[in-house]
């Protein structure tokens, strides 16, 4: 075919005219459509569809420019013009056509930018900080109870509108395909001025429920609507005006309309039946609702009302199972207050949650609980099976992925805790103990930057939550910025004076700044109002260097708590610095077996074990195996330090590893490298009862080392000095 003939026959027939003309008229067309497809409520593949359309219509157009022509007597097929003899200069391309080429060219180009984005996506994927999907993107069964709005003229009403909303919530949790944001992150929108569309953004669904509750005298109103967020349709509606008698009747009766309304007409599933929950005293459902909105403010006196709520709950109708399972929730907090020991309060929570599964085995909390309970003993294929059992029952429950995450986090599969952290988040996106578990897993996994930008994030959504400073100052500790860290433990402590827990916190944050002597003073006077707290004692005799008092103490602690690694280790300290080998090895037996395998294999959470059994093999006299342990714990740190710097370490462990091989040289100059970097976290043992090897602590580079971090330490006290007083915003 000679292509000169054929541009000539083209240009002759206008099909060059014809695709741009198409070519205009198409690019309107999609202008038209980008305003127009939204407001109209048509689905969000409609400008795909109508891309597709417009493009299979470029080839026809093409085919009827060369067929036929516009002319004055109307549309008529085009002449052949065979017989004709060409005109040469006919065969040179014209501007007009070179514009019309490149108007092609750029619709080709753009059209297949638009028809793929998952290749787009796959070449730039999200950021760890990116939280928002477009509202597309969102589960189609992902769906946010809001609190219902209490209209009753009387405010204390105001329970029974937040009792509705429970109580849909969670039986919509037991429909499998549904993903239903939790309660915490749901009610933090109560009081706020978003709307709908900004709301599901934040919680990333695809459908609320919200609704209003008025109460006069025996009578009650409720009216809920559900609403598609990416489109602002209301999906399903309900009014109901009943005896308040019934509204526990009613409550199924959302459940089972909105159940409906999404697997049947969003999902296009078969209808579900859900099953009615129990009906409490309504008195007692009162308590429960208001126990739970004060659990969710979490102060020292918030803990106690809760406490107090739910023992009124179950007094009221012993037969509540839920408010056993929130009464095992609340105790630890109160444990103190109660005057209960550890394994006191965890043998009162087993009763409770008990009781609960007794009177409904179905009751997801109850299993997420006892998962909980049976983690505490360390028997870790009995929680996970409860856990797994809760999201059997009710598959958005993310306390139960929580559960989990902390199952595999203690079992040192920090990739599938991970896994198990980032849905918890995902459902319950304003929990702020879910979020700090994704923070501490990100952390376990050597993600420092993605774990700090997750605290942060927790700081932002909950400002007034303790917790975030503690783990704030925590992590600046471990970077190297102690001075800092303590101001943000003061700020804790200044948000609840009461807490004991952050009065002795703001004690240890001045000995981690090496100021003994303030240290000392503040935690007498602590134990003058706290006595016989373990934590403190335990501290003081090492400020004081009282070997009888930290032997009694910590023997009493381990009696108490037998199950606590913690504790044991404690002991150990005091143990090894009075000389008891023997018994300090028979305490780790049994706790720490993977010590006393051949070879020995040390993990995280042992390395304070281990170097507590190596200095009991030389007293022992047992080189061989203290020389093994050694090998084990230095191999261990090196690949710890090597996935995520000092992370679980204290940043000198090997220091005291190489000085009890008697490697000194290499331990100075190990200590040296972690001064350069910063290391700081509990570098107090280096001058509060040092338990390193005698003969590293009588060389004079190892004091000039200690002289260099003191001099550190004491400019972060003085940034401290001057900025204490500052606000937390600047």
């Amino acid at each position: 075919m000679d292509p000169n003939g054929l541009i000539a026959r083209l240009r002759q027939r206008r099909v060059f005219r014809s695709a741009g003309y198409y070519v205009l008229g198409a690019w309107v067309v999609l202008q038209v459509g980008d305003v127009i497809v939204e407001p109209a409520g048509l689905p969000p593949w409609s400008m795909t569809a109508l891309l597709y359309a417009l493009l299979l219509g470029f080839p026809l157009a093409l085919f009827l420019g060369w067929r036929y022509d516009i002319t004055e007597h109307g549309i008529v097929r085009t002449r052949e013009g065979t017989d004709h003899p060409v005109d040469p200069e006919s065969l040179r391309l014209k501007a007009a056509d070179y514009a019309m080429i490149a108007g092609l060219l750029a619709v080709l180009g753009i059209a297949a930018w638009q028809l793929a984005p998952v290749a787009r996506d796959a070449g730039h994927p999200a950021s760890e900080s990116a939280t928002v999907a477009p509202a597309a993107a969102y589960p189609p069964g992902s769906i946010a109870v809001l609190p219902f709005a209490n209209l009753s003229t009387d405010n204390a009403q105001r329970f029974l509108a937040h009792g509705i909303s429970d109580t849909v919530m969670h039986v919509l949790a037991q429909v499998e395909g549904l993903a239903v944001t939790a309660r915490t992150s749901s009610f933090a929108f109560e009081d706020s001025n978003l709307g709908i569309p900004e709301i599901a953004e934040e919680l990333q669904v695809q459908h609320v429920l919200e609704g209003s509750v008025q109460r006069a005298d025996d009578q009650v109103r409720i009216i809920a609507r559900l609403i598609n967020t990416q489109t602002g349709t209301e999906v399903w509606s309900g009014y109901y005006d009943r005896a308040v008698s019934s509204v526990f009747d009613i409550q199924d009766e959302i459940a089972q309309e909105v159940t409906t309304a999404l697997t049947v007409k969003v999902l296009n599933q078969e209808e579900v039946a859900v099953t009615p929950g129990y009906q409490p005293d309504l008195a007692a459902f009162e308590e429960v609702v208001l126990g739970r909105d004060a659990l969710e403010k979490a102060t020292v006196d918030d803990f106690a009302e809760a406490y107090e709520r739910f023992q009124r709950a179950v007094e009221i109708d012993p037969d509540y199972a839920l408010a056993y399972v929130l009464l095992a929730e609340a105790l630890p907090a109160n444990a103190r207050t109660l005057g209960l020991e550890r394994s006191e309060w965890i043998a009162l929570a087993d009763e409770y949650i008990s009781r609960a599964l007794d009177l409904d085995p179905l009751l997801p909390e109850g299993h997420v609980f006892q998962s909980t309970a049976l983690l505490a003993r360390k028997q870790f294929s009995e929680a996970e099976q409860s856990a797994r059992r809760a999201l059997e029952i009710s598959p958005s429950l993310a306390s139960a992925y929580h559960a989990l995450r902390n199952v595999y986090q203690v079992r040192e599969a920090y990739d599938e805790a991970l896994t198990y952290a980032r849905k918890a988040v995902e459902l319950d996106p304003e929990k702020n103990q879910y979020r700090l578990g994704l923070a501490r897993s990100l952390w376990d996994v050597g993600r420092s930057e993605a774990a700090t930008a997750t605290v942060k994030e927790a700081i932002r959504r909950n400002p007034d939550n303790i917790s975030n400073y503690l783990f704030l100052a925590r992590w600046l500790r471990q970077t190297g910025h102690s001075g800092e860290a303590l101001y943000w433990d003061k700020v804790a402590l200044d948000m609840d004076p009461k807490a004991p827990n952050l009065r002795f916190n703001y004690c240890l944050g001045l000995l981690q700044l090496w100021r003994v002597e303030d240290a000392t003073q503040c935690t007498e006077t602590y134990l003058e109002e706290f006595p016989g707290d373990p934590e403190a004692t335990n501290y003081i005799a090492h400020l004081t260097g009282n070997v009888a008092l930290g032997l009694e103490n910590g023997r009493r602690e381990v009696e108490n708590n037998p199950t606590s690694w913690y504790r044991r280790m404690q002991l150990a300290d005091w143990l090894a610095m009075a000389g008891l080998a023997e018994e300090l090895v028979a305490l780790f037996r049994d706790a720490f077996p993977a010590l006393f395998t051949d070879p020995p294999e040390v993990q995280p959470m042992t390395i304070w074990a281990a170097s507590n059994l190596v200095r009991a093999y030389q007293l022992l006299g047992e080189h061989d195996r203290a020389n093994a342990l050694i090998v084990a714990a230095l191999e261990h740190i090196e690949t710890q330090r090597k996935l995520q710097g000092t992370g679980l370490s204290s940043g000198i462990d090997d220091v005291s590893f190489l000085a009890h091989r008697g490697d000194l040289d290499l331990a100075i100059e190990r200590l040296t490298e972690a001064i350069d970097r910063d290391y700081q976290f509990y570098s107090f043992a280096l001058i509060v009862n040092p338990q390193l090897a005698p003969a590293l602590l009588a060389e004079p580079a190892f004091q000039a080392q200690v002289d260099r971090l003191a001099a550190r330490m004491a400019q972060e006290y003085a940034w401290y000095e001057t900025n204490r007083d500052a606000p937390p915003h600047e």
